[in-house]
C-alpha cells in the first residue's frame, strides 16, 4: 500500500495506533492488531493527504487554527506573524503541538 514511501509507512502505522487498531497488549508485552480491521483499511482509499487531514482534525481548534494561517503566510513563517494574524491567543502553546505531531518543523537560525 505504502509503495516503500518511509512517511507514508509513518503515517500509516500512526494512524492504526490512533484509530485502536494496532495496539499494545501490555498483559503479553507485544503488539496486537484487529485482523478485520487491518483488512478493511488496507483496502480503503488511503493517500498521505488523507492521513494528514485526519492527524490534524485530532487536534485542538486553536492548533488547526494556527496552521491554517500559518498555511496562507506560506511554506516559511515568523512567530511573530502569526501571533498577529491568528484570532489564536497562544500561537507558542499551538506551534509546539504542531511541531511534536510532525506537522511543521523548526528552521535552524
Amino acid at each position: 500500500k505504502t509503495k516503500g514511501n518511509i512517511y507514508f509507512v509513518i503515517q500509516s502505522l500512526e494512524s492504526l495506533y490512533l484509530d485502536g487498531v494496532l495496539f499494545v497488549d501490555t498483559s503479553l508485552g507485544q503488539w496486537q492488531w484487529d485482523d478485520i480491521e487491518i483488512k478493511a483499511w488496507r483496502n480503503g482509499r488511503h493517500n498521505v493527504v488523507d492521513l494528514i487531514r485526519k492527524k490534524i482534525n485530532r487536534l485542538p481548534i486553536d492548533v488547526q487554527t494556527v496552521l491554517t494561517t500559518a498555511a496562507c503566510i506560506g511554506a516559511e513563517f515568523e512567530e511573530n506573524l502569526l501571533t498577529k494574524s491568528t484570532p489564536t491567543s497562544d500561537v507558542p502553546t499551538a506551534l509546539q503541538q504542531a511541531l511534536e505531531n510532525g506537522l511543521i518543523v523548526e528552521q535552524e537560525r
